[in-house]
């Protein structure tokens, strides 16, 4: 609204109506709080999260533009044959840390995409059962690499759902990721598909690593935020986010469950409605756990 003075204020109004005994309306009390500054602090907010977000898109891309070379010359490196045990394992451990600066990147540049409404899935029918057995597949070397032992347990009716494989097998790998990588060695790890009466499937995924405190489950699924344990051993906060926005565009859920006691670990579960239609062929191959 505009003051006599020419200044112009942003106010919140409440109107209550004044009515006599009959019912009859007589008038009403108009109130008038003025909120401009408050509104001025949320545009600020605004703006100041929209640059966040338009910066960490930008060094997402220009993070990733040198990593194709260098996994380039680290093929090179391989395939020139140095036998010398050192600079296998020098090898080795460059190749270990570009893929995790990719996982990285990748789920930067994601995160940017969801934020901006970038992301378009590709919607087909996909068997969770094969899909979890792949995710399990994918993370295997970083299991084997830390000691645990995972375990995995599927239905033996076909779950279906309308989804992206590829972005729904994004979401199973980052929470195994997780797992493997914030158990201690030698952990357990279990996953398991369960078909709910609800007429949906959800998808467990519990170790017995730290766990998380009960302070910090609330916020576990903002952007940039870590378990206490969890800061330790690298990263960047953004792999639940990420799973929590990818499941949401697949009109799930996912929820996580720990006492925060050490030892007990957590349990991570996400949640999707099931397909009515009855599967094809194609969608009832659901591989075997072995």
């Amino acid at each position: 609204m505009e003051r006599p003075d020419g200044r112009h204020l942003t106010v919140l109004a409440h109107a209550n109506p004044i009515c006599a005994e009959t019912g009859e309306l007589l008038g009403a009390v108009n109130v008038l709080v003025d909120i401009t500054e408050r509104k001025r602090g949320e545009d600020a907010l605004q703006k100041a999260d929209r640059n966040k977000n338009e910066f960490l898109a930008t060094l997402a891309h220009e993070l990733r533009n040198p990593l194709a070379p260098i996994a380039n010359a680290l093929e090179v490196m391989k395939r020139a044959g140095d036998a010398s045990p050192v600079a296998a394992e020098s090898r080795e451990i460059a190749e270990r840390q570009l893929r995790h600066m990719v996982r990285l990147v990748d789920d930067l540049l994601d995160v940017g995409r969801i934020t901006a409404g970038k992301i378009t899935l590709d919607l087909q029918p996909v068997a969770l059962g094969g899909l979890v057995h792949d995710a399990v597949e994918m993370v295997a070397p970083l299991v084997d690499q830390r000691g645990h032992v995972l375990t995995l347990a599927l239905p033996d009716a076909p779950a279906v759902v309308s989804g992206d494989r590829a972005r729904l097998l994004q979401v199973v790998s980052n929470l195994l990721n997780n797992a493997a990588r914030y158990t201690p060695p030698g952990g357990r790890i279990h996953v398991e598909l369960r078909i709910l009466d609800s007429g949906g499937a959800e998808i467990s995924v519990r170790d017995n690593g730290p766990g998380i405190p009960s302070h910090q489950l609330k916020d576990i699924f903002n952007i940039f935020v870590q378990g206490e344990h969890n800061s330790e051993s690298g990263g960047l906060g953004l792999g639940l986010s990420l799973v929590q926005q990818l499941v949401t565009l697949h009109r799930g859920a996912v929820s996580v469950f720990s006492t925060g006691q050490p030892g007990e670990g957590s349990e991570f579960v996400v949640r999707f409605p099931l397909m009515r239609a009855p599967p094809s062929d194609a969608d009832r191959a659901v591989l075997p756990p072995g």
